[in-house]
């Protein structure tokens, strides 16, 4: 248990704390809702990353929580067992972050996972994040980026898209324009994966056969993301001219894609 548990730990990042482990464990391995199945594996994990720690593969810490902390409560919400019966999962374990002693141990785990068993993983991270904190409004920006991350690396363009135009409003709103531009690009680049040989022709940068293969929500998602772009780049007075020259390109490679989408779609109605 404990390797397989540093493998989910070391794609959580150089440092996590227990409760996030425990959240994406329990979705992967499908645990049920009832409080002693649930309480049973949180011991046993817990006991995984002790020896880990004891290895010196992990630096264990101690967190200080106040009760007060709304996010706190919501990640320990109280469940109903399967014979009525309630209680906290983290009645008789304390809240523990770590960090990987060296980021060499990290890397070494991660080197012996398949990229399908990443991407799963992001992908059960993502969703504890989202069923741990169901109201957008109460994500703070370091839990939309940590889930903005998790969406990306799952490979879900939908939902890492979705997670970036929220994200890059919020930096907008902060002022802070090239940190909405960087999300915003690192989002688009998740459709240019497959590039095309040198010698073939591109639309708007992308393969053709890329934008041949994506369905209307994965188009219009694009298309959102290149405007949310171009306004970025553009949108301050101290965008240099380089800056405001991108932006324009960048709305102009989203009108080639909104009309690509616009004549495919014209030509399955006459089908």
């Amino acid at each position: 248990m404990t390797r397989k548990s540093l493998h989910v730990a070391a794609i959580l990042g150089m440092s996590f704390t227990f409760d996030e482990l425990l959240e994406v464990s329990l979705q992967m391995n499908g645990i049920s809702s009832a409080i002693k199945e649930r309480e049973a594996y949180a011991f046993l994990l817990r006991e995984s990353m002790k020896a880990a720690a004891q290895e010196g593969i992990l630096n264990e810490t101690i967190v200080e929580v106040k009760e007060e902390d709304e996010v706190y409560k919501a990640m320990y919400n109280v469940m109903v067992d399967t014979d009525g019966s309630t209680g906290s999962i983290d009645d008789h374990i304390e809240n523990v972050a770590y960090s990987f002693h060296h980021d060499t141990w990290r890397r070494i785990n991660v080197s012996l996972l398949l990229d399908s068993y990443v991407q799963d993983i992001h992908r059960h991270a993502a969703i504890a994040i989202e069923a741990r904190i169901p109201d957008n409004d109460m994500r703070d920006y370091r839990t939309k980026v940590k889930l903005f991350s998790h969406w990306k690396g799952s490979d879900d363009t939908i939902d890492a898209g979705n997670v970036a135009l929220d994200l890059g409003m919020n930096f907008k709103l902060l002022g802070m324009n090239s940190q909405s531009a960087d999300v915003y690009a690192d989002t688009i680049n998740m459709w240019k994966r497959h590039e095309p040989p040198e010698d073939e022709e591109r639309i708007a940068g992308f393969s053709p056969l890329v934008l041949e293969s994506l369905d209307e929500e994965n188009l219009v998602t694009l298309i959102k993301l290149q405007i949310a772009y171009g306004q970025a780049l553009g949108s301050t007075y101290t965008s240099s001219l380089d800056s405001q020259r991108a932006g324009a390109q960048v709305f102009k490679d989203s009108l080639e894609v909104g009309w690509k989408m616009y004549f495919r779609t014209l030509w399955k109605q006459q089908l």
